[in-house]
């Protein structure tokens, strides 16, 4: 009884890491266009904030978990939720546009959620 009640635990938070993944990906998507400007020349706040948010995420899944899954789980909701929100719809609507600091944030967050899948990966081993 013991081995089912740690099994069903699992699932439950594998399955919260991948929605949590999921969360920090849309708010990452509908952050990372924001800019201010300073004269002529435009700051990239959005997309720092949602990098950062995006690291902290992984972060913290990472360190509040004793298993390495979750923070993997945390990457596949985090990718899964970012390629959905970057296709286009059949209305043209588009929430990851094809511009510098749409590409910025997909690599730049890919890049984020697989060192820190692997740090927490190996710190469990």
């Amino acid at each position: 009884m013991s081995s089912l009640i740690r099994l069903v635990r699992a699932g439950f938070v594998l399955a919260v890491a991948v929605a949590f993944g999921g969360l920090i990906a849309a708010i990452g998507c509908f952050w990372q266009s924001g800019q201010i400007f300073v004269g002529s020349t435009s700051i990239p706040i959005g997309l720092l904030a949602a990098l950062a948010i995006t690291w902290t995420g992984c972060t913290v899944v990472g360190s509040l978990t004793t298993t390495a899954a979750a923070s993997f789980a945390v990457g596949a909701g985090w990718v899964l939720t970012v390629l959905t929100l970057s296709a286009q719809r059949p209305a043209g609507d588009l929430v990851v546009p094809g511009a510098w600091y749409g590409y910025a944030f997909l690599v730049g967050g890919l890049l984020i959620v697989v060192i820190s899948s692997f740090r927490s990966g190996i710190k469990n081993l």
